[in-house]
């Protein structure tokens, strides 16, 4: 994790920094010059440049290209800068804290809350899925009991699934329960200045020790616990910030549990960060009588599976995409 104030002290030091919009500070790409093409963000950790081929960076990738430095002297001397005189609420203004500006989609509700036809359907939706209540809850999901006149806000009928980083939602996706045709649905990009694939799922998860790394949000929460994270890549390969978050964080070991049939993406997914977690990849194949993901096969199976599977080399890695 960066220093948001000292962060913010080197960008201030070294570029022409401008308070932009939704939280973002506009500055002159060092590649592209001039005219505040890129843009800085604190509280996402996030350089974009809107001409760069690279486009999006995680600001300790930013500075380690930029400075010439290993990520590990990037963090030395972030933290050597003295803390920016600025209140920490300019920074945070598109962090959906209780006093953001952003915020969920209109007629939005808590899971537990409501007794109509929507909010019944909705935690029959997810309990048949296999989730607590109260875990949902804690989660923050939510549904839309009401439509919304314009098209890209109307997310009635579906299920709300909130991200969090450090207690701050800052991200939501929806998932239709009540037959829409639109399975999922994200928000626009230009309301959040980032879109999911820059995004983990439960970023959290990745503060304990042990965590599974899945392809969608149901499949990551059937498999956080107490004892270990569940965090999801919404998708089957890693995007540059994902991988990023990652390696930085505090976990030790990751526990690749991609769907049925896609194995040899698992193995690729792991081989990139094998050389900075203890990394084990799961064979779902193994359990497709049981379903065709983690949710559906059960967390019980998926640990049983963990326990008789090696950790990931080069070699079996090798072996296993012949």
């Amino acid at each position: 994790m960066i220093n948001q104030k000292r962060t913010y002290g080197y960008f201030r030091d070294s570029y022409l920094l401008k308070k932009s919009t939704k939280g973002w500070f506009s500055f002159d790409c060092p590649k592209c010059g001039g005219d505040h093409k890129a843009a800085v963000h604190f509280d996402y950790e996030i350089v974009k440049c809107w001409v760069c081929a690279e486009g999006n960076q995680w600001i300790i990738d930013f500075v380690a290209f930029n400075e010439g430095l290993k990520q590990r002297e990037v963090f030395e001397m972030l933290n050597s800068y003295k803390e920016a005189d600025i209140d920490l609420r300019e920074l945070e203004s598109n962090s959906l804290s209780q006093i953001s500006d952003v915020e969920l989609p209109d007629n939005y509700q808590l899971i537990t809350q409501g007794e109509g036809m929507l909010g019944r359907r909705a935690r029959e939706y997810l309990t048949g899925r296999g989730f607590s209540l109260k875990k949902c809850e804690r989660l923050g999901l939510g549904y839309v009991n009401k439509s919304h006149e314009e098209f890209i806000k109307d997310f009635f009928g579906y299920i709300i699934i909130p991200f969090k980083k450090d207690g701050k939602l800052y991200y939501y996706i929806a998932r239709d329960y009540i037959g829409n045709g639109i399975k999922y649905k994200n928000p626009a990009v230009t309301d959040f200045g980032i879109g999911k694939s820059e995004l983990l799922f439960n970023e959290d998860a990745l503060n304990k020790d042990v965590v599974f790394a899945t392809e969608g949000w149901a499949c990551a929460t059937t498999l956080d616990d107490k004892n270990h994270g569940g965090t999801a890549i919404l998708g089957n390969t890693l995007a540059n910030l994902q991988k990023t978050k990652i390696i930085s964080s505090p976990c030790s070991t990751v526990v690749i549990a991609g769907d049925v049939g896609f194995y040899k993406h698992s193995i690729k997914m792991g081989m990139e960060l094998m050389n900075y977690k203890d990394v084990y990849v799961l064979n779902m194949d193994k359990l497709k009588a049981y379903g065709k993901d983690p949710n559906d096969i059960g967390k019980e199976k998926i640990h049983a599976l963990w326990k008789d599977t090696k950790k990931l080399t080069m070699g079996t890695a090798l072996a296993d995409l012949i």
